[in-house]
């Protein structure tokens, strides 16, 4: 039987230059200014439960800014980085880039990095990771915000579907969480404590380190860890997950709570 393995990639992006998202209003216009590049989106999961050998992924990059309002009239050459002292994933087993640089063509606003992705040589038990660092541009687009993609290689897939019991801080309540899985290593809770009525919010999984990635309300009244802002982490000890410094904006009793279940 073929090994079943699976590779989660999370991309997490961080500042390029001096500027950052903080800086832009919101009557900034990206049809005028600078034309600036960044990686599409912030999360990509590629999922791989069997030994498929080399398979052929990408990491989308877009122009963010059109300058002028109009797609380039020449081609946009990126070129970027592994950042070694950030990466742990061995180029040639896990993983292999070809190149060191990819082109925007004329006429078009997006490009992709090829990577491919060893499928059989991934750790069963632990995660391994590749920072790639965008490095320079060309015909005037500046770097922005998302310069760097963090890629976790993870072959240790994951059950933790069922039934939980479930704690608020150290207070046991009475709702029962029923915990689904809805895509690799990717779960659904359908209760969130401790509001009156069932609410949902997700987690994935990277080899037993937990990370909530959303919940009903997260438009509206974020969920975030409260020390550090991004979202809650989490561990799983036998059949106990733990969530540590919740908090949920504008729930004034949520704030830097731990949410536990305990499997039935």
């Amino acid at each position: 039987m073929k090994n079943r393995l699976i590779l989660l990639l999370s991309l997490i992006l961080v500042g390029f230059t001096s500027c950052n998202d903080d800086d832009r209003l919101e009557t900034d216009d990206i049809t005028t200014g600078p034309m600036i590049v960044g990686f599409q989106n912030s999360t990509f999961d590629f999922t791989y439960f069997e030994d498929e050998g080399v398979v052929e992924n990408s990491l989308p990059i877009k122009l963010i800014g059109l300058g002028d309002g109009n797609l380039p009239t020449e081609d946009i050459v990126i070129t970027y980085e592994v950042v070694a002292d950030e990466s742990t994933a061995i180029a040639g087993e896990e993983y292999t880039l070809a190149t060191n640089s990819v082109t925007i063509p004329a006429g078009k606003d997006f490009a992709e990095i090829p990577i491919n992705v060893n499928t059989g040589s991934m750790n069963p038990t632990e995660a391994t990771n590749l920072t790639i660092k965008l490095t320079g541009a060309s015909n005037g687009v500046i770097a922005y915000n998302k310069e760097k993609v963090l890629i976790n290689f993870v072959g240790c897939a994951t059950e933790l579907q069922g039934r939980y019991r479930v704690f608020f801080g150290e207070d046991e309540v009475s709702t029962i969480a029923n915990i689904t899985k809805i895509a690799p290593n990717v779960y659904r809770s359908d209760y969130t404590p401790a509001f009156s009525a069932n609410y949902w919010f997700e987690f994935s999984d990277v080899c037993g380190d937990l990370s909530i990635v959303g919940w009903q309300y997260q438009g509206g009244n974020p969920m975030s860890d409260s020390n550090t802002g991004g979202f809650p982490k989490g561990e799983v000890d036998g059949d106990t997950i733990t969530f540590y410094n919740v908090s949920v904006s504008g729930v004034d009793w949520f704030q830097g709570v731990d949410m536990k279940f305990v499997k039935q």
